[in-house]
């Protein structure tokens, strides 16, 4: 049986996206794509000019699914800000494999729409606010949320702020961290 010649270009795209979540966007070549798709190298480079140009396809695609994500998303208090990656993540788990694979800079992917939705949902404008907030939503994707030690520093961290700045959004003054979340 012959291998299968008739691919479309958001199939490729999607099978581009598995194979870099499983081994990092740097070991995609096109080669190792046709391989692991069961074709030759001509469906992909008759859809996309080279490899670099689906490699920028992948990463268009990431901040794309985000947008999307942020679209359906609600911004209830402050912990839906803060663990507001941790639920996209959860959802896309192959999106943050070719993060971690591909040492990405999510700065570069997802710092700016995630401070424009902040701005849009709450009403938090300051930056210092919005850079702490992009922080405390990066530093709990790596922490252990059963020991909530980063958690209650962070909650620590925001009522001392709290205490000092008197003209704190609401969202960043009602601040209990729980263990349950």
């Amino acid at each position: 049986m012959g291998r299968v010649t008739n691919f479309s270009k958001e199939y490729l795209l999607y099978k581009s996206m598995v194979y870099a979540s499983e081994y990092g966007m740097a070991s995609i070549t096109a080669r190792r794509l046709a391989n692991f798709c069961g074709c030759s190298t001509y469906p992909f480079y008759s859809h996309f000019k080279s490899i670099s140009v689906l490699k920028e396809k992948i990463v268009e695609e990431i901040s794309e699914c985000f947008d999307r994500y942020l679209a359906e998303y609600k911004v209830d208090d402050f912990y839906s800000i803060v663990y507001l990656f941790n639920e996209f993540f959860a959802i896309h788990e192959s999106i943050y494999g070719i993060i971690m694979k591909s040492e990405l800079d999510m700065a570069s992917l997802f710092k700016r729409t995630f401070t424009e939705y902040i701005k849009e949902n709450t009403e938090i404008n300051e930056k210092y606010l919005l850079d702490l907030l992009w922080l405390n939503a990066l530093g709990s994707l790596n922490s252990d949320q059963n020991s909530g030690d980063f958690f209650e520093m962070m909650s620590s961290i925001w009522s001392k702020i709290a205490d000092l700045e008197k003209e704190l959004p609401e969202i960043l003054k009602r601040i209990e961290y729980s263990s349950f979340r």
